[in-house]
């Protein structure tokens, strides 16, 4: 039997909602090494570590365990090179990244009949800070980059983290168009239910497009929450550069000579692979209908690159 001030340091790695819990892993002495956080655990936790459930009140009885606040949170319109940023700043020494949390995707996706904003923004909050704790010794800042529909619950993410600076990275709309098209992700696919509850697209609307449509109807949802967070704006063509020049700065990083050229080593390889995997930019042409869904997107993206 495990005392609950025993997992003080273990991390979260999956919310429960019927009931409302928490699995806990011993990830003690591990480093958060893959691109994604889920990556981590899956390796981990395929290799036979530990897990305990808890209800959520271990979130708060836990809480006085060193623990970092996030430096800064990434924002963004996917597919745009948004997973290069953490991947850049975690090679600094005492930076951690943690990416695309499948904890913090389950609690933004709440219903709120079962868990209202209240209670979503303290255990968000909580979570967050429960998967930054400092397990190593070494750790002095984390960066989190969240999910690109994440942006639409931009009330609750400001209310956990009033004080964080945040960046918002995006691509020209009809690149991620074809992206996404080419390899949808789960939320693109048009279901009624899930287009009203993470993107507010009326059902009845989403019942009338088409694939390309209803992908760029998506990505307007994430424009127009984005033209709210008033952050900066990193485009996709700004990258690497603006990951030392613009984004770390924004964080409070200072990087020096020695940092910057070992980020321009790293950028070298693809950020969404573990190890050093050669990235090499693609520019298969845009087909006509993808074009012409994205064309309408383009003043909302120009808005935001201007800011």
């Amino acid at each position: 039997m495990v005392a609950l001030e025993d997992l003080t340091y273990w991390t979260p790695v999956a919310v429960h909602l019927d009931p409302p819990a928490i699995d806990w892993a011993d990830f003690r002495g591990q480093r958060f090494a893959e691109p994604f956080l889920d990556q981590t655990v899956e390796r981990l936790v395929g290799a036979g570590c530990d897990l305990i459930r808890t209800d959520l009140d271990a979130l708060l009885q836990l809480d006085a365990a060193p623990s970092l606040e996030p430096s800064g949170i990434v924002l963004h319109l996917s597919r745009c090179g948004s997973t290069l940023i953490p991947r850049l700043l975690a090679t600094m020494p005492g930076v951690v990244s943690i990416t695309e949390p499948a904890v913090v995707n389950t609690l933004l996706g709440v219903d709120p009949a079962r868990l209202d904003d209240t209670m979503v923004v303290e255990v968000l909050r909580l979570l967050v800070r429960a998967l930054s704790r400092v397990r190593m010794g070494e750790e002095r800042r984390v960066i989190l980059k969240l999910s690109s529909w994440n942006i639409r619950r931009l009330d609750v993410l400001r209310a956990a983290f009033p004080s964080v600076p945040m960046v918002w990275v995006q691509r020209r709309p009809a690149e991620i168009m074809a992206s996404l098209l080419a390899g949808p992700p789960f939320w693109l696919s048009p279901d009624p239910v899930r287009a009203q509850h993470l993107f507010g697209i009326p059902p009845e609307e989403t019942a009338m497009l088409d694939r390309a449509s209803y992908c760029a109807r998506v990505l307007r949802s994430l424009l127009e929450a984005a033209a709210e967070a008033h952050c900066p704006v990193v485009d996709y063509d700004d990258l690497p550069a603006a990951v030392w020049s613009r984004v770390a700065p924004h964080f409070g990083i200072e990087p020096d000579a020695t940092d910057i050229e070992r980020m321009r080593q790293e950028s070298r390889f693809s950020a969404k692979t573990a190890g050093s995997v050669s990235f090499s930019a693609s520019a298969a042409p845009i087909p006509p209908v993808i074009a012409a869904a994205a064309s309408a997107l383009d003043p909302l993206y120009q808005a935001l690159a201007r800011k």
